[in-house]
């Protein structure tokens, strides 16, 4: 079994964006985890200025130099 460490976050946003997720996910009987992932991909994310981080990604993928995010 891997092992895993937990530490306390320098950032409450992260802390809060986390609680945001939990309370956003209500999986459906059977869905899958990365069922579950891809819809809250699409949530807005404080930390990256409120855009989502599916879209986030694309934009870094296709303009590697911006790293604003």
């Amino acid at each position: 079994m891997a092992q895993i460490a937990l530490a306390p976050t320098s950032r409450r946003q992260i802390l809060g964006t986390m609680n945001d997720f939990d309370r956003m996910l209500e999986p459906a009987p059977g869905q899958s985890l990365t069922s579950a992932a891809l819809e809250l991909a699409q949530a807005p994310c404080g930390p990256i200025g409120m855009d989502s981080p599916d879209r986030a990604t694309v934009s870094l993928f296709a303009n590697p130099s911006d790293t604003e995010h």
